[in-house]
Formats: C-alpha cells, sequence, structure tokens
C-alpha cells in the first residue's frame, strides 16, 4: 500500500481546490464524489463519523461502481489499485458555531451550518447574528492502513457587521477568523476577503487546512508513528496517573476510614452510654453483676 495515493470523497469545487493546495505536490489524490449521509447532529464529529463509516461500506467492495470509478482515475496516473487498502480515503465536514445562539451544551448551528445557509444565505447570518464570537471547525475522517481516525482544526473569529460577496465560497463571506500573527496585517478581513487578497493565506490558517495537515502528518508518519507513540505515552500516563491516583485514594480512604470509623466508635460509644441501644451490653452485665 503507498500512503501517497489519496482519495477525498467530495464533490464541492471549492473544498477541492482548497484540498488540493494544502496538500501541494507528492501525492497521488484525486477525488470521488458520492452522496453521504449527513445525520442530523448539532456535533460534527458525529456526522464524519458516520460520513466515513458509508464510505468505507461502499468502497471496500472492489465490485462497487465507485470503486471501478476510482480505480479508473488511479490508472490516468499510472497507478494500479485493487482493493480498499491501496489508498488512503477521506472525507470532511465543517461546523460553524455561532456564540449569540449556542448554549454551553448546545453549540448551533454547529454541524447544521449548511441547513442555515440555505435558509438564510450569508447576507442573513450576518443581518442577524453580525458582531457575534463564533468558530470554525473542521473534522477530516480518514481510512489509513484500515484504521479510521479523525482530525479536527479550529479557529476562533467573529460574524462580520457587513456583508461581502468579494472571494465567495460557502459562508466565509460570514467568519472573520483571528489570524496567526504572521498574517496580522490581514486581520478583520473575512474568509472571502482573504481569498481575494491571497488564497494562500486561508489554505495556511483556516480550520480545514488545520484537519488536513492533522490528516498529512499522519500519512508522512507512516500512518501510525504518532498515533502510537501518542497513545503509549497517554495510555502510560493515564495508568500511573490512575495507579496513583488510586493509591492515594485508596490509602487515604483506608487509613482515613479507620480512623473515621475508630473515632466514630469511640464518639458513638460515648454518645450511646445515654442511649439504650448503646447501653444493652453493659446493663445486661452490670444487672448480672
Amino acid at each position: 500500500m503507498s500512503l501517497k495515493n489519496v482519495v477525498f470523497v467530495s464533490g464541492n469545487a471549492g473544498k477541492i481546490k482548497e484540498v488540493k493546495a494544502i496538500f501541494g505536490s507528492g501525492y497521488n489524490l484525486i477525488n470521488h464524489d458520492i452522496d453521504l449521509p449527513e445525520i442530523q447532529s448539532l456535533d460534527g464529529k458525529d456526522v464524519i463519523g458516520e460520513k466515513l463509516k458509508v464510505a468505507i461500506d461502499l468502497l471496500k467492495d472492489s465490485s462497487n461502481p465507485d470503486f471501478k470509478s476510482i480505480q479508473e482515475k488511479f490508472k490516468e496516473l499510472d497507478v494500479s489499485i485493487s482493493s480498499l487498502n491501496d489508498f488512503v480515503l477521506f472525507c470532511e465536514d465543517t461546523s460553524f458555531i455561532i456564540d449569540t445562539l449556542s448554549k454551553p451544551k448546545a453549540e448551533f448551528p454547529g454541524a447544521l451550518i449548511k441547513f442555515y445557509f440555505k435558509a438564510v444565505g450569508n447576507k442573513g447570518i450576518i443581518e442577524r447574528d453580525g458582531g457575534s464570537g463564533a468558530r470554525m471547525v473542521t473534522y477530516v475522517g480518514a481510512l489509513i492502513k484500515g484504521i479510521p481516525k479523525i482530525f479536527a482544526g479550529t479557529v476562533t473569529g467573529k460574524v462580520p457587521t457587513k456583508f461581502t460577496e468579494e472571494g465567495t465560497f460557502g459562508f466565509d463571506p460570514s467568519f472573520i477568523p483571528d489570524l496567526p500573527e504572521e498574517f496580522s496585517k490581514y486581520q478583520g478581513l473575512t474568509n472571502a476577503e482573504l481569498n481575494t487578497v491571497d488564497e494562500t493565506i486561508k489554505n495556511k490558517t483556516s480550520a480545514r487546512a488545520l484537519a488536513v495537515n492533522g490528516l498529512m502528518s499522519a500519512i508522512l508518519s507512516g500512518g501510525k508513528k504518532k498515533k502510537t507513540k501518542g497513545s503509549k505515552k497517554s495510555k502510560g500516563s493515564k495508568k500511573s496517573m490512575k495507579g496513583r491516583g488510586k493509591k492515594k485514594t485508596n490509602t487515604s480512604n483506608k487509613k482515613g476510614s479507620k480512623k473515621s470509623k475508630g473515632s466514630k466508635k469511640s464518639m458513638i460509644g460515648r454518645g450511646k452510654k445515654k442511649t439504650n441501644t448503646s447501653n444493652k451490653k453493659p446493663s445486661k452485665k452490670g444487672s448480672k453483676k
């Protein structure tokens, strides 16, 4: 299997253009449009998980028309594939969270931004929510060497108060991102305006770019290096932390419980001398004597 063979499942021209620019050269990158379901959830992670699952189920059958189409596209690049294990498969979903519409446990519109956008458009979003804090969160679901993985990219910012159609792609006109220091002179521009000034800026700073870069790092590390090391350390650290926590908790509980039981008994004993319950045995002995 070559991790340089990559299939992006999308039919969105804007997304395809950006993803190709982010990947750059050195990959056999193709796109293929599959009508993947979008479950009704505010959580983009749930949405991308389901999308990836459906794409895997379809393409694991090499006789499937979608697989055949992908096979033909790779042939044009002089690449031969025979199964799902011969390439990296990934799909993407972007959420838009607007603070004035959200609650602590209900970030809205989230993954449902497509429906909100379809209903009111960029102009409606800006008229309704202009000035609000916001976040773009992109999830990339990928199958690398038979292992499903999810990568996320998050960018904070706000909804502009003025509508502009320049560089329009999706809901780019509805978001002003907080840019890194190196691009600070462009701070205050929407993603749409950044595309007009220099589209490479968005391809370096967007939530989509961050998520795709996470995928590329995994590919470059062989699909396991980064994950394995991280998982080992995290598991180890969790165990050691858990162990330490348990020892401290158990020891303190045992000691504490013994002391507390003892102190309770002594206190109860003293208190119970005045009561009938505690005086049952002593009173009998006393009476016999």
